[in-house]
């Protein structure tokens, strides 16, 4: 048991001061007390605020090595998500196992050192670059558990069945191959071999795994329901109404948008997370709510591809439940993903302030939803600073001089809407201490392994 003193908590109860807090060795809170001394604290933290660390409920790890390479417009072409992902396709491409790690330990590290303590990987990419089995079957998904060794972040593994290439059955594309399987029973043997696989290697207890049905485009009617009845008891996460076009596509195909298909012929539950949900209906937010259902928001990859703003104000007036994702990583920041959403909706409504609630600050307000959302998504013990939750958490260097006024819920509003990544101090995840001074243990390590890679990409 370690104990550390704090100036200032974020507690579910609210803001408190001169908090005590017991980390256990099984990497949950122990006593967390109010108003105490500092003098038998193992680590003072007498200049920090400490917060609850968000979950990250989208990541593709790979991605994080497109950033900057999609911003050429072509001629005679729609610049808009379906050509992005053909240059995602050319990327995909080249990429091996050994640079899947790499690169995905990069994201995590520059997840940790943004204030994320957890991910949700949906992952994709499963196969070489003809499509063809690896000789161990869940390589790439290995990759992906050593990624986290790597870091040190928690990990929720979403491995995805992927069948078609597009609406109505269509076969897939020659650069979906690496992602596709022939059927279900073909996908429940790779799930099959990585159950076995995570009880035989070395991984942190707070690793977990469920399934992302990666779209309705991406299987079909029956194929869904077969894999829903294979796995009754997991997290299930999907790819749902992110573009228009996806949407027209599907209603013609099944007589039903996406999301409304999926409540009334699959049956939504709390073991759904529904990933972007960009363009839902009011009846279709009200059979999500109804059935505690979980909206992954990414709100600057949204931004990025222009799929267009999700109605965060009413899904939230509603009591909607709700996470935050970082999906291609062309942020990696959970302030900024919240600042983003926040800022379209002041955009659509041209008002301010669009998320606050009566008793908080519109920072409080978006992140402890964020929070509980997340948390939920990943099946993550995270229930913020409190006895018995998994000590996923941020100190924030409340003395800078950009923090060193605020107070209470106007600290974390200036958190959230100030400056990217200036006031990280430590990120715990599991109560492992990942980050320190802002940096990552292994920083200079995972930076140098990730720059040799995209050099050697980029000249590939």
């Amino acid at each position: 048991m370690k104990k550390l003193f704090a100036k200032e908590a974020l507690l579910p109860s609210g803001w408190a001061h001169n908090v005590s807090v017991e980390i256990l060795e099984t990497g949950h809170f122990g006593e967390v007390l109010t108003d105490q001394p500092s003098e038998n604290a193992d680590v003072v933290l007498s200049d920090k605020a400490l917060l609850p660390a968000l979950s990250n409920v989208h990541s593709h790890g790979f991605q994080r090595g497109l950033v900057g390479l999609t911003g050429n417009s072509l001629p005679h072409h729609p610049d808009d998500f379906w050509s992005w992902r053909t240059a995602l396709y050319h990327f995909v491409d080249k990429l091996t196992p050994e640079h899947v790690e790499v690169l995905t330990s990069y994201a995590y590290m520059e997840m940790l050192e943004s204030g994320f303590a957890s991910v949700g990987e949906f992952h994709y990419l499963h196969h070489d670059f003809f499509g063809a089995r690896y000789e161990t079957r869940t390589e790439m998904a290995e990759r992906i558990f050593q990624a986290a060794k790597n870091t040190g972040i928690g990990l929720t593994l979403l491995p995805v069945c992927y069948l078609y290439g597009g609406a109505g059955r269509k076969e897939l594309e020659l650069a979906q191959l690496r992602f596709g399987m022939e059927n279900v029973s073909e996908f429940g043997q790779f799930m099959e071999d990585l159950l076995a696989k995570a009880k035989r290697i070395d991984l942190p207890e707070d690793v977990s795994i469920g399934i992302a049905p990666h779209s309705l485009r991406a299987l079909c009617p029956d194929s869904l329901k077969e894999l829903c009845a294979a796995f009754p008891k997991m997290r299930k996460h999907i790819h749902v109404a992110e573009q228009r076009a996806e949407i027209d596509q599907i209603q013609m195909w099944l007589g039903k948008t996406p999301v409304a298909w999926l409540a009334e012929e699959i049956g939504l539950s709390s073991d759904w997370t529904l990933i972007h949900a960009t363009h839902i209906t009011e009846e279709e937010q009200q059979q999500i709510i109804a059935a505690d259902s979980i909206v992954g928001l990414c709100p600057i990859t949204e931004a990025d591809l222009g799929d267009g703003i999700f109605p965060a104000r009413d899904f939230h007036k509603k009591q909607g439940l709700w996470g935050i994702g970082t999906d291609s990583h062309v942020c990696l920041s959970p302030f900024q993903e919240l600042q983003q959403l926040e800022y379209s909706q002041r955009n659509v409504r041209e008002k301010r302030n669009v998320l606050a609630e009566e008793t908080k600050t519109v920072g409080h307000a978006v992140y402890d939803t964020a929070l509980t959302g997340g948390a939920l998504s990943l099946g993550r013990e995270n229930r913020g600073i409190e006895k018995g939750s998994i000590v996923d958490m941020i100190s924030i260097n409340r003395d800078h001089p950009n923090l060193s006024h605020l107070k209470g819920d106007c600290l974390l509003d200036g958190v959230i809407f100030g400056p990217r990544n200036l006031y990280i101090d430590r990120v715990w995840s599991a109560g492992r201490c990942c980050v320190q001074q802002g940096r990552h243990f292994h920083h200079d390590e995972i930076s140098r392994a990730y720059a040799q890679v995209m050099k050697n990409l980029m000249n590939a």
